[in-house]
């Protein structure tokens, strides 16, 4: 958050005092923080949710047993749920950070990122359903 308020306005024209952290790449990275985060808040539910099947096996009673399934099963939920907002977080923000910036080169050229030498080239098939990623490292 703190990120998104340093964030410089977006322009019509592409500036040179507009730097490297671009209003598109900003809420990439807001993205993929907050998906990190989901993933974390997921581990805990699931956490909770083991802890209180433990004990709704350990339970001796009726009503107590039902309480604690009714407490595992809704923090299971929650972990799902969190698991797949996350997933929808972090393949937002890698669309947005892989589609490149409308005044950049990549939009406009159709080049893909590059991390550490590697390029990283998404690929969608409508027609096969198939979501995949390449990975290439240029050696010459």
């Amino acid at each position: 958050m703190v990120a998104l308020l340093h964030v410089p306005p977006a322009y019509a024209e592409q500036d040179e005092t507009q730097g490297w952290l671009t209003s598109r790449r900003a809420w990439s990275m807001a993205l993929c923080s907050g998906s990190v985060v989901l993933l974390k808040k997921s581990w805990d539910f699931h956490r909770q949710a083991d802890e209180s099947y433990a004990l709704y096996r350990k339970a001796t009673t009726g009503p107590e047993a039902e309480l604690f399934f009714e407490r595992a099963d809704n923090r299971d939920t929650k972990s799902q749920m969190s698991w797949m907002a996350a997933a929808a977080f972090a393949l937002a923000g890698w669309q947005m950070l892989a589609s490149g910036d409308k005044e950049g080169t990549q939009a406009s050229l159709g080049k893909n990122p590059q991390v550490v030498g590697v390029e990283i080239e998404p690929e969608l098939e409508w027609r096969t359903t198939r979501v995949g990623l390449q990975f290439k490292r240029r050696f010459f």
